[in-house]
């Protein structure tokens, strides 16, 4: 009995995921999006300005200071982006099926942090998810949706060395994420001390190195932030 109900639990937990994924495409695909945030000229702008900035630096122009070939607009995330590839191919898949993973991923974790079972929690699911603030950056589809999936991917994930790179390449590439360091420090209660400097003290070397050999773009991302 107690396994047919978590596999109803379940089984309805999804279908409340799948649905409101559905009402979010349509939400962001229709002119009523206007009632609840500014709507923009194209979907997924900052998705697309940032594939601008890779197809730029792919042509081999400097993103951080001539804008007028990229999306007229200066790079302001670090460089790190630049990692990833680019081609026709990833082009499209950036600009158009990887804001709607990122979201579906975004609506997915938020209903597995809740886990809502009664009205409140449900509540508190929809209002987390169709608030103009969510919405807006499901319509723009910014980083900071990528941002805050990792981010939980780092909290429940278990194998340090995926962690450790996904704190390197985030807080590269906007600052703040900086912060989760601190699960560095608790991911594993049961490391020594000397291990733990040990990882800390490799960490910071290799961040630094990287932090001066791309210095000067990091610099400018603060002064035009």
């Amino acid at each position: 009995v107690i396994k047919t109900d978590n596999s109803k639990n379940s089984l309805s937990q999804n279908f409340v995921i799948l649905i409101t994924f559905f009402l979010i495409i349509f939400l962001l695909n229709n002119e009523f999006i206007k009632y609840f945030v500014w709507q923009f000229p194209d979907l997924f702008m900052d998705m697309k300005q940032g594939v601008a900035w890779l197809k730029c630096h792919s042509l081999g122009f400097d993103i951080y200071n001539n804008i007028e070939p990229c999306y007229h607009r200066s790079m302001n995330y670090g460089k790190i982006l630049l990692l990833f590839p680019y081609n026709e191919i990833f082009e499209k898949f950036y600009s158009f099926y990887f804001p709607y993973l990122l979201i579906f991923l975004s609506i997915f974790l938020i209903q597995r942090i809740i886990r809502p079972t009664s009205t409140f929690e449900y509540f508190l699911f929809f209002l987390c998810i169709f608030n103009p603030s969510t919405i807006l950056l499901f319509e723009r589809a910014n980083l900071d949706m990528l941002v805050f999936v990792l981010l939980i991917l780092i909290i429940k994930n278990k194998i340090n060395f995926i962690n450790w790179t996904l704190y390197f390449f985030l807080s590269f590439l906007k600052i703040y994420p900086v912060v989760i360091l601190i699960n560095f420090f608790l991911e594993d209660k049961s490391r020594s001390l000397k291990n733990l400097f040990i990882y800390c003290f490799v960490f910071c070397l290799i961040s630094l190195c990287y932090l001066l050999f791309n210095f000067g773009e990091y610099v400018f991302i603060m002064e035009s932030a």
